[in-house]
C-alpha cells in the first residue's frame, strides 16, 4: 500500500508540474511517466564505497521495471500493479484488471491491473 501511496503522490505532484511548465514550442504539455508495483522479496545491497551506492536486486524488482515500461504504452495508464499487489490493496484502492501481458523477460503471460483515476483523490 505505501508504494501505491507513493505512486499516487508522485503522479499528483507530476500533473501540478505539468500546469506550471511554459506554453512554448518543444517542450512538452504532457509528461509521460510509468510506474510498477510488484509485490514479493528483493535484496538489498551495498555495492560502493558510499553509503548511498544501493542497489536492490530480485525477480519482483526486475517485474516492477518491466511493468514501469507497460505504463502509458501498452496500457494507457499511469500506475501498473502485479497480482500480488492488486490482491493487498483491491479494498483500499479502486483497480482496474487490464489483462494478461506478455512481460519480457517472463516466459508466461502474466494479469496486470491499474490504479484507477479517482483512487488519486483519496490518498
Amino acid at each position: 500500500m505505501l508504494a501505491c501511496q507513493a505512486a499516487i503522490k508522485q503522479m499528483q505532484e507530476i500533473k501540478q508540474l505539468e500546469n506550471k511548465l511554459p506554453e512554448a514550442d518543444g517542450v512538452p504539455q504532457k509528461l509521460q511517466l510509468g510506474w510498477g508495483i510488484s509485490t514479493g522479496q528483493s535484496i538489498m545491497s551495498h555495492y560502493g564505497s558510499i553509503t548511498s551506492d544501493i542497489a536492490l536486486m530480485g525477480d519482483k524488482v526486475n517485474f516492477a521495471f518491466r511493468l514501469s515500461g507497460l505504463a502509458n504504452k501498452d496500457f494507457p495508464k499511469d500506475i501498473l500493479l502485479c497480482a500480488d499487489t492488486a490482491r493487498l490493496v483491491k479494498d483500499i484502492l479502486s483497480i482496474e484488471e487490464l489483462g494478461l501481458a506478455t512481460i519480457h523477460g517472463y516466459s508466461n503471460q502474466e494479469l496486470v491491473y491499474a490504479v484507477e483515476k479517482d483512487a488519486y483523490m483519496k490518498v
